[in-house]
């Protein structure tokens, strides 16, 4: 990671504080965008935007299908990863959701941000490890007297399943916190933080853009 002194950082902001707008003054730890090495600038703009839709992704793959207990055989696809002779591939969640974070991590000096971010992704591996696991013995399901989907998980293992996709959330949020506190509001802008669950509840604003992204990706 590139390493940029504190003492620079301090004296870029100090001349820096008359001239820029407030926006400009955006920083974290010291840091603002201009402060960092100019890869790292370029992975936090790439990133950044890369984030927006891993947000979807938290919520519209994974929040509402952890409710119903009758697709979480769909959740765990996305939470496993697939390999045969000739490649491995990444789980979804990891390309969709966690790889932005690590990126922004491995690309960022470490009191730029680029610590905290590395344990914002550790958080979520270990959540999203967790929920592979619960979900891994739970995908079976059974039909009710009338045929309908109905599911032989009980609520207990369903709330610790909604915990886990909480506690990533969490993870997810402090990484995007770090985004949204060098976003200067030009390359980078501020990002929407994931919602909780209840608050995912009918959540419409951004599916359009996610489906659309998803068919072009």
């Amino acid at each position: 990671r590139g390493q940029v002194s504190l003492q620079k950082a301090a004296s870029s902001a100090l001349l820096a504080w008359s001239l820029a707008s407030p926006a400009a003054l955006a920083s974290y730890g010291g840091f603002s965008v201009e402060d960092l090495p100019p890869q790292s600038q370029k992975v936090l703009v790439s990133n950044a935007q890369r984030l927006v839709f891993a947000v979807d992704a938290y919520v519209f793959d994974l929040a509402e299908d952890l409710e119903d207990t009758t697709k979480w055989a769909d959740v765990l696809g996305q939470l496993q990863s697939s390999s045969d002779a000739r490649f491995v591939s990444v789980s979804r969640i990891e390309r969709d959701v966690i790889s932005p974070l690590r990126s922004l991590s491995q690309g960022l000096p470490e009191d730029a941000g680029g610590a905290d971010i590395d344990e914002a992704v550790n958080g979520l591996v270990v959540s999203m490890a967790k929920l592979r696991m619960i979900l891994s013995g739970n995908t079976i399901t059974v039909f009710d007297a009338a045929g309908a989907n109905g599911s032989a998980v009980s609520p207990a293992v369903k709330k610790e399943a909604l915990d886990l996709w909480e506690d990533g959330r969490n993870s997810l949020n402090r990484g995007i916190d770090v985004v949204n506190a060098l976003a200067d509001g030009s390359e980078v802008k501020p990002i929407g933080k994931v919602p909780s669950i209840a608050e995912t509840k009918g959540l419409k604003r951004n599916r359009e853009r996610y489906m659309s992204y998803k068919r072009d990706a």
